[in-house]
């Protein structure tokens, strides 16, 4: 399974939805996607547990790269 996560969602943000995932246990992918470009947008993403930031507009040839490349390993993160 692969969670495909706003940075901007009502209430929260994407990493705050992200960092209650995995302290919840949820341990598949997780794909953030951002349209603000800053470091600190995206080291936040990926502190919070988040696999990969792709930035918007996206293409689906990054996203298909990475699904591609997770598909090759034999386990989940």
């Amino acid at each position: 399974d692969t969670i495909v996560m706003d940075y901007d969602i009502p209430g929260m943000t994407g990493p705050e939805a992200v960092t209650r995932l995995r302290k919840d246990g949820y341990d598949g992918y997780i794909v953030g996607l951002t349209g603000n470009a800053f470091a600190e947008a995206i080291e936040e993403f990926l502190s919070s547990g988040t696999d990969i930031v792709l930035h918007k507009p996206f293409s689906m040839l990054s996203l298909n790269k990475f699904w591609e490349n997770v598909g090759s390993e034999s386990t989940t993160p």
